[in-house]
């Protein structure tokens, strides 16, 4: 939801999340160049890279989104 630019849902799905015990932040051990690296080998990479799902709002995705090198870092950085 972060790449979605959709804070206010961000913020309710991870207070979900808490309420639940799911974890809402990434192992201090785990690099964010490894988790980069990992989004390269997920399935839904086509012969034009990686296409993200984003969602503004419940009910309001778009599929094969792609996201700026950049962005994804970012992504990933706010989840420490």
């Amino acid at each position: 939801l972060e790449l979605s630019g959709a804070a206010d849902l961000r913020d309710e799905v991870k207070a979900l999340l808490v309420r639940h015990g799911l974890w809402t932040h990434l192992d201090p051990a785990i690099a964010t160049d490894d988790v980069i690296a990992a989004t390269g080998r997920d399935e839904k990479v086509t012969a034009d890279g990686l296409g993200f799902v984003l969602c503004a709002r419940p009910g309001d995705v778009a599929t094969g989104q792609a996201v700026e090198p950049g962005a994804l870092r970012t992504a990933v950085e706010r989840l420490r």
